[in-house]
């Protein structure tokens, strides 16, 4: 996924007491049976906890493995935060047209990466 890291400062979020909060993002990938339409695809925007010396990659991994449980689709991480403050309710309102259900907003690459724009740094692993 092509996506141009984007970047501005932003401030400690308030609801981060013993860790850093990180916004992620994750494509829900089709199945092996179904074949990759062009236009909108699904996308998980959530949040997780990265405790002092934790391991952020593997907090987002948690919550990968958690969404894969009893989904006939998997999903993979796109990219995540690199701020300190918490940026999940921004990213839900830029999208809140597109959105399913929940955390889930089905919209292209391109508008997903135009919500994007203005809540950098992102990481893109991989």
């Amino acid at each position: 996924m092509d996506i141009v890291q984007r970047t501005r400062n932003v401030t400690p979020d308030s609801r981060d007491i013993n860790g850093e909060v990180r916004t992620y993002i994750l494509q829900e990938l089709p199945a092996p049976w179904e074949t990759v339409a062009p236009g909108p695809q699904l996308w998980k925007i959530g949040r997780t906890i990265q405790l002092p010396g934790g391991d952020i990659i593997k907090g987002i991994g948690k919550r990968i493995g958690d969404t894969n449980t009893g989904n006939v689709r998997m999903v993979s991480l796109v990219a995540f935060h690199n701020g300190t403050e918490c940026i999940e309710d921004e990213m839900h309102e830029a999208l809140a047209p597109f959105r399913v259900k929940g955390e889930w907003f089905r919209c292209t690459q391109e508008e997903l990466e135009d919500a994007m724009q203005d809540f950098g740094p992102w990481v893109f692993p991989g």
